[in-house]
């Protein structure tokens, strides 16, 4: 036989050698779980845990051997000649030493010796000593709940990098209001390099709602949905962090506790869920044709192959999630969440079949997106991310990675798109939105704390914009279609925008009737102003003599109008009802008017029955004092 035969021997021997360790590695954890099931009552300190927990050990690092093993017979076998020769006896003196520890491992677990007899064995002082350094090396597809004989099929491939990560993990804290691995590592995260991750408020939120309808077991199958770009995949990693932080600490893996000196006081207390009910031993995370599985008990991550995952997801002990809209989920009998974008066929199909229980993350707030950028981005500039958040509204991606220059394309490619632009309009259904649609509309949530669908809406004014200077009798298509089934967000934006374009330049004339009196007054013809618009704050309101046309930087802080100009104030409103809120400020506005008037723009179908508004506080229905001097008036807009 030449050099080349006894080569591919001597690597299929180290693949079987490998396999053979993996199964060894499956004997030594199921011989400590089953000690632990039979010793309720165990410490760490006795002989026997120690003596089984050093087995595991020591069979891991064998295993991690036999595959450097393995690795330097293939690169022998691409060298051939002599270097093959040497490099063989090199490896079969390794072998010897293998053989002698693994002998000597299995006679310690059927013994029950201490663990003070290894340490005084020749041949395994310089193995053990490697045990500081693995803290859990990661191993193959192992399931440690079941004897390795009922385990036919065995997984091919480790990943390593990822185990370390999640080893790591383990210590993880918030801080700052951003989950970090306190070893500087980056987070278990297969799709992407992440080494902060923001916690939203809906990540708390909805984890506390899952554990809930898991623990009462109305449910078992969920799903999570959302606009594209607004963290819905990187959810899996807070799902992780708050399945270890809610397990007891294992006495054969502890979880050291770092503390920090700029941990937040939040790290301290996790949210309040019943995810203590819940208690799985894996989590098989499948994205695509990748199926990993993060073993929350030995904090190793394997990849499975797809005949081995439909096994494990049978397991009830297994937490299956699925991300992406190309997955297909495989049947299971366990806890299992999909995430994944509305428009994806696999998502519906599973939501219909199983009757899945949904959850919609929100697009992120201003203030949201400013509180990450301080904890995870502080090299980005606020102005950039103000730009941005114009440009593309609360979606995060195009905001934190705009390294992608496809996110420009995209929205530029959508506006383009005549087919997209016929579907802008109100949706009853988040999965009936338009393949290209997604980066002009964004879906908004219920804000009961629920997380439920509630409507589309214009992903930001400048799209709004744009779809008015690009494809206005198309938008006059949309807007007045719209009108006819009722007032909702979206119609109500796009007929803000278009107000705003109108005013702006002014011109027209426009049908006014007072709501003090109920009588039709004299056309108001809007004052010819150039188009030009200028913004204000809460701290910049605009002084009289009024000779442009403003608009409030932040509606949220002015929610009683919309614009003025040399003519008034106005507010426009696609309902019947629309009460007058933020008094306080309005207050300071009227006073750049030596008579304030307040006028309520609205389209036609609104115009005949639209009546005389109350003042109310903020938030509620609280009536409060109304504005003495403030005279209010509707317009009747016509959309043309």
């Amino acid at each position: 036989m030449d050099d080349h035969a006894i080569a591919q021997r001597s690597v299929a021997a180290a693949a079987a050698a490998v396999q053979e360790e993996i199964r060894n590695v499956a004997e030594a954890l199921h011989e400590l779980k089953d000690w632990k099931v039979n010793n309720p009552g165990y410490t760490v300190k006795e002989p026997d845990f120690k003596t089984r927990q050093a087995a595991v050990k020591e069979a891991r690092v064998a295993l991690k051997e036999r595959e450097v093993a393995l690795k330097e017979r293939e690169a022998a076998l691409k060298e051939g000649g002599a270097a093959l020769n040497e490099r063989e006896a090199a490896l079969n003196e390794r072998e010897a030493a293998l053989n002698e520890a693994r002998s000597y491992r299995l006679r310690l677990a059927s013994t029950g010796e201490g663990v003070t007899t290894i340490k005084s064995q020749r041949g395994l002082n310089s193995t053990l000593s490697l045990l500081t350094n693995l803290e859990g090396a990661p191993f193959a597809d192992v399931d440690s709940t079941e004897p390795a004989s009922k385990k036919p099929r065995i997984g091919v491939h480790l990943v390593s990098d990822l185990t370390a990560k999640f080893e790591a993990f383990r210590t993880a804290e918030l801080v700052d209001g951003c989950i970090v691995s306190l070893s500087h590592t980056l987070l278990p995260y297969s799709l992407d390099k992440v080494e902060k991750l923001f916690v939203r408020k809906c990540y708390e939120d909805v984890f506390a709602l899952l554990m809930d309808k898991i623990k009462i077991g109305v449910r078992e199958c969920f799903g999570i949905s959302g606009t594209p770009g607004v963290g819905k995949s990187l959810f899996v990693i807070y799902i992780l962090y708050r399945l270890l932080k809610d397990r007891p600490v294992d006495a054969a893996f502890p979880v050291v506790a770092t503390p920090s000196a700029s941990t937040s006081a939040a790290s301290s207390s996790l949210p309040a869920s019943s995810s203590r009910s819940f208690k799985p031993t894996r989590v098989l995370y499948h994205a695509g044709s990748c199926y990993l599985c993060y073993d929350l008990e030995t904090f190793s991550v394997v990849r499975k192959s797809k005949l081995d995952a439909e096994e494990i997801v049978r397991k009830p002990g297994t937490f299956y999630i699925i991300d992406g809209r190309d997955s297909q989920p495989a049947p299971s009998a366990c806890a299992t969440l999909f995430i994944a974008s509305p428009r994806s066929d696999s998502y519906k199909q599973f939501v219909k079949q199983r009757k899945a229980y949904q959850w919609y993350f929100p697009t992120w707030a201003l203030d949201e997106l400013e509180s990450c950028r301080n904890g995870c981005y502080l090299k980005l500039p606020i102005s950039t991310l103000l730009e941005r958040y114009r440009i593309y509204g609360g979606v995060a991606r195009p905001i934190f990675y705009p390294d992608d220059p496809k996110a420009y394309d995209y929205m530029e490619a959508a506006l383009a798109d005549v087919d997209a632009v016929k579907g802008v309009r109100n949706i009853g259904n988040p999965t009936q939105i338009y393949q290209t649609s997604h980066t002009l509309l964004h879906i908004i949530t219920t804000d009961d704390g629920q997380y439920q669908f509630k409507c589309v809406d214009i992903a930001s004014d400048y799209v709004g914009e744009k779809l008015w200077e690009k494809h206005s009798a198309q938008m006059i298509t949309n807007l007045v279609d719209m009108f006819g089934s009722g007032p909702n967000e979206i119609s109500r934006h796009l007929f803000e925008i278009y107000g705003h374009r109108v005013f702006s330049f002014g011109g027209r004339s426009l049908e006014c009737r007072s709501l003090e009196t109920g009588k039709s007054l004299k056309n108001l013809t809007l004052k010819r102003l150039g188009g030009k618009r200028v913004a204000f704050g809460r701290d910049s309101i605009p002084k009289k003599p009024i000779r442009q046309y403003h608009e409030p930087s932040d509606d949220d802080n002015f929610p009683a109008i919309d614009s003025l100009s040399p003519q008034g104030m106005f507010q426009f409103t696609v309902g019947a009802v629309h009460p007058i809120r933020g008094v306080s400020v309005l207050q300071k506005v009227c006073s750049s008017f030596d008579k304030p008037k307040l006028y309520f723009v609205v389209p036609p179908i609104c115009f005949p029955k639209f009546g005389k508004q109350k003042f109310l506080a903020t938030a509620g229905q609280d009536a409060v004092n109304s504005i003495a001097g403030l005279k209010q008036y509707v317009l009747q807009l016509p959309v043309e």
